[in-house]
């Protein structure tokens, strides 16, 4: 097929698959000719909504015709992957997709269209490719030979300097460099910057060609409120955009307990919406996008999850509860909507907490040093190991060393198969890179917080930051109208209301489900497994929430908890005990420390008090263990405690609420908790001032509501 013949039967798939007087938008054609004729690697970098599918949908097309092998896309979520699917088939693709969603029996199916050029596009996650099975029966005997086309969506992940980079995208360089040399490779992004670009140019290839486009989203209607609001302000501004406008659209927050709390609150309001997060399972999430894809909710409030891909051509607002970390961050997010409309909003709040959350992920985006020394004194060079085994001989979480071992197998110092880890070489990991990179995404935050404020045109500050110099003002944004939001003041009430809602309320925290293998809570244990009717602590604050921070004051500047603390919790198990535990306490008891003897206990005494119940101290510390908020994996945590606490007193046969200060792991309280009950206490109520998670996934529980569930 020539270039003539081409672009001939592009123009016609483009028009069978849209109608008669579809057109491509700039670049498009050419960039289906350079992979489809010419065979190129081709780096595009457009705008959100301009149609990067459709380069490798027709250029598939195109290439099956001439006798090729399958296109193979690299997608990295499963939302993006869903919307790549449904786009497909209007151009009558054949398609599988292997990721975590589906079943292994349809892997297998899939895997076996593949050996009979069945398909004419496979859709995988990144992570196949570190996948035993996938990498041996399905690319190397059957794709990595006769693949057509191979497409790196979302091609900034592979970069270090990208705003996602992804370990699974780097180690496709292997892939990669694997593949025969004809064999045409596409790149798609919106959000590479130049020093973005430079770097997948790198890693690809010097041949590797870069078409760019302009960024600039004309349907966009972009306002940044400049002062920091308050989150009842930010409720009910939401209420009040969700009452005003008439499409559908995602709300954005950085946390999954601000996307449940805020929906919750909405649909009291009366709107309907739902969250949507990581933790919900697949069928779950795939269900709420149908719904939003139908206009069946107003909004789905959502994480990042809901990203890249998701491609909903009518959505009519993008509104930020919370600042992004960074500007391509930000224009990825935005970039859903207004994609085949008019006119679409996109809202920026901010609130005090966003410096904390977003601190938090920059914080934890790269082991620190001092866990990458431990794990690799741990590890001798062809010795295989597994992770519990390591677990066991260092004090790093189990993430934290899922995270540093990853980094290693990427690096090609260690190799990791069938959960066994060998180390393979002396070499140590480029930890310069990393703080160079940090360094950059403080930038990024930084640029962030100017924009939040910028009096110049908000579309030519996001494409500028991203590399596009050609742009003009929009002459519609807030900056360019000089409009910014504002309250009418019908909905003003509305914020009294948010602050009512956002009043402190107890939360649940479960306790440890599952013990270490080759560790017992007590001589008695039978089992592995804490039984589910006795996990749940109720928990008076978050740490970095004001109440949180006056328990923390209590605990280490006063020695002791204020008033207003035992107040709180006297309320609170008055009125939650029974949708949390099912009972309600007969007398109380406190979890020991030799560091602070009588801080807890003084606290557990009074609230007996303010409750009418007995106190019966029924812990001694026999034993000073290192402070459990050190030990960073389960089997340390445990370990630091066995031996270390033993009853001093026959408990009461009846209910007991058993008081710590803080809870983290869990394990403290766990521990007492099996004491108690093993001595013959029928029932242990666990409550703690604080918890210290920075994600605990609480559940906060209203007054009504049913007890949480594990």
């Amino acid at each position: 097929m020539n270039e003539a013949q081409a672009v001939d039967r592009a123009h016609h798939l483009l028009r069978r698959g849209f109608g008669h007087h579809a057109e491509f938008r700039d670049g498009q054609l050419q960039a289906i000719i350079d992979v489809a004729v010419h065979k190129h690697r081709l780096l595009v970098v457009q705008r959100t909504g301009w149609g990067k599918s459709l380069v490798y949908f027709i250029a598939t097309k195109l290439l099956r015709e001439q006798g090729r092998g399958p296109t193979v896309v690299v997608s990295p979520l499963l939302s993006l992957m869903r919307n790549q699917v449904a786009a497909a088939r209007q151009f009558g693709l054949r398609i599988g997709v292997i990721n975590s969603a589906n079943e292994q029996a349809e892997h297998r199916v899939i895997a076996d269209e593949v050996r009979r050029n069945r398909l004419d596009l496979l859709i995988v996650a990144p992570e196949r490719f570190d996948n035993h099975w996938f990498l041996n029966d399905v690319w190397n005997t059957s794709l990595r030979d006769s693949c057509g086309l191979f497409v790196i969506d979302e091609a900034h992940c592979i970069s270090d300097w990208g705003h996602d980079f992804r370990l699974s995208y780097r180690r496709l360089l292997t892939i990669i460099n694997a593949l025969p040399r004809n064999t045409p490779i596409l790149g798609t992004t919106a959000t590479a910057n130049q020093r973005v670009t430079d770097d997948i140019q790198a890693l690809l290839g010097s041949t590797m060609k870069v078409m760019r486009g302009s960024l600039v989203r004309d349907s966009l209607r972009l306002y940044a409120i400049h002062r920091t609001l308050s989150a009842a302000e930010r409720h009910a501004m939401i209420h009040q955009v969700l009452s005003e406008i008439k499409d559908s659209g995602i709300i954005y927050c950085l946390t999954v307990d601000t996307c449940n709390d805020l929906a919750a609150w909405l649909t009291e309001q009366g709107h309907a919406v739902a969250a949507y997060h990581a933790q919900l399972d697949n069928q779950t999430r795939e269900a709420l996008e149908d719904k939003l894809l139908r206009n069946e909710v107003k909004a789905l409030v959502a994480t990042i999850a809901l990203g890249m891909g998701f491609d909903k051509p009518d959505l009519g607002f993008v509104i930020h509860y919370q600042m992004p970390a960074s500007i391509v961050g930000y224009y990825q997010q935005v970039g859903r909507a207004g994609r085949g409309i008019d006119r679409a909003i996109i809202l920026l709040m901010h609130g005090d907490e966003d410096d904390e959350i977003n601190g938090y992920f920059l914080k934890t985006a790269f082991p620190q040093e001092e866990e990458v020394k431990q794990v690799l004194k741990a590890l001798k060079v062809n010795v295989d190991v597994t992770l519990w085994e390591l677990l066991r001989r260092i004090n790093i979480s189990k993430t934290k060393l899922e995270r540093v071992i990853e980094h290693l197998v990427t690096a090609g110092i260690v190799t990791r198969s069938e959960g066994v880890i060998r180390r393979l070489n002396s070499n140590h990991l480029d930890m310069k890179l990393w703080s160079a990179i940090l360094e950059r995404r403080e930038r990024e935050y930084a640029e962030m917080y100017a924009y939040l404020q910028s009096e110049t045109c908000l579309m030519q500050y996001i494409t500028s930051a991203l590399g596009d110099t050609t742009s003009q003002k929009c002459n519609q944004c807030a900056a360019c109208t000089a409009h910014q939001p504002i309250f009418r003041s019908e909905y003003m009430h509305i914020v009294e209301q948010a602050a009512a809602h956002l009043t402190p309320k107890p939360f649940a925290v479960e306790l440890r489900s599952k013990l270490p293998t080759g560790l017992k809570l007590t001589d008695l244990s039978r089992d592995q497994v804490i039984p589910r009717d006795r996990r749940t602590v109720m928990v008076l604050a978050r740490y970095a929430d004001p109440l949180g921070q006056k328990v923390s004051e209590g605990k280490y500047q006063l020695n002791r908890f204020d008033d207003e603390l035992v107040d709180l919790a006297s309320r609170w198990v008055r009125e939650y005990a029974d949708q949390f535990w099912g009972v309600r306490p007969r007398w109380i008891t406190a979890v020991p420390s030799l560091r602070r003897q009588l801080l807890v206990p003084d606290f557990a005494k009074r609230l007996a008090q303010r409750l009418g119940l007995p106190y019966r101290p029924m812990f001694v510390k026999v034993l000073q263990t290192r402070e459990q908020k050190t030990m960073q994996n389960s089997f340390a945590q445990l370990s630091n405690l066995l031996g270390s606490l033993e009853l001093d007193n026959t408990p009461l046969l009846s209910p007991v609420l058993l008081i710590d200060d803080m809870v983290d792991s869990a394990w403290t309280l766990t521990h007492c908790a099996a004491l108690l009950e093993f001595a013959g206490c029928p029932a242990v109520l666990p409550f703690a001032l604080a918890s210290t998670r920075p994600n605990h996934h609480a559940r906060s529980v209203k007054s009504g509501s049913q007890a949480p569930s594990s």
